[in-house]
């Protein structure tokens, strides 16, 4: 059993904006939430993302793996996994987010 998903998670698909380190922004999809952080998906390889990197999150508000109307939040979390996976006609990168309260990347 897989240790890393301790908490429920529900299964989604809500366009997002990724913000990193130095200034790099690529859109991203988010595949699920859970209690304390995210996964999305990447098709975007040119931008580097990394474990350990500082990144924030432009995104709905999420209710019960809605989104939900209003202006956009943004959510400062840190990346905890990166993933590659072949998907048909795509090299996909996943990332896990962990929103963690620490501070925001720097260049953003």
């Amino acid at each position: 059993m897989d240790e890393r998903r301790r908490a429920e998670r529900v299964s989604t698909a809500i366009p997002a904006r990724l913000f990193l380190q130095g200034g790099g922004a690529v859109e991203a999809t988010i595949r699920n939430v859970g209690e304390l952080g995210v996964l999305v998906s990447l098709t975007d390889l040119e931008h580097e993302i990394r474990e350990g990197q500082r990144a924030l999150l432009e995104h709905p508000l999420i209710v019960d793996g809605v989104p939900q109307g209003g202006p956009p939040l943004r959510s400062a979390a840190a990346v905890v996994r990166v993933d590659l996976d072949l998907e048909p006609g795509a090299i996909v990168r996943h990332g896990a987010l962990y929103f963690d309260g620490g501070p925001r990347p720097g260049g953003t």
